[in-house]
């Protein structure tokens, strides 16, 4: 396996349109070393500006994200976050228009927490990945 490139963009934030970008998550799973390149490229393209480690792209890129659930945080301004969030695939195809929004996110909550086991927060055993797979825009 192959050291990672400095310059590479190997995380991103996934995000969903509500009027503004909602940060729902971020992840670095699923990515090929064909990917990383191709993702590095591409946003550095989309660029707006950075701060520090951080960079910030126009909201043109649409990603198919499969993920384990949906879980409410306080971490991330939707309230909600990505359970096990992995990169399927870039949508070529979608425009961002045609992206999930924050509220097809919070119709995917589980009420406990994303566990599927119905313990409190904190105590049980995660039962596997779910189904649930949406397109979602990065970053």
């Amino acid at each position: 396996m192959a050291a990672l490139d400095p310059h590479w963009l190997p995380r991103y934030n996934a995000a969903t349109l509500n009027q503004l970008m909602v940060q729902a998550g971020k992840t670095g799973k699923g990515l090929t070393q064909k990917t990383l390149e191709w993702q590095t490229q591409r946003f550095l393209e989309l660029e707006t500006r950075r701060e520090g480690i951080t960079v910030f792209v126009r909201p043109e890129v649409v990603a198919e994200i499969a993920l384990d659930g949906v879980q409410e945080s306080r971490r991330y301004p939707g309230r909600v976050a990505l359970r096990f969030a992995r990169l399927k695939r870039y949508r070529a195809d979608k425009s961002p228009d045609e992206a999930d929004t924050i509220d097809s996110l919070r119709a995917l909550l589980v009420p406990d927490g994303g566990r599927g086991d119905g313990s409190p927060q904190g105590e049980g055993r995660d039962s596997g990945p779910r189904d649930a797979e949406s397109t979602r825009r990065a970053p």
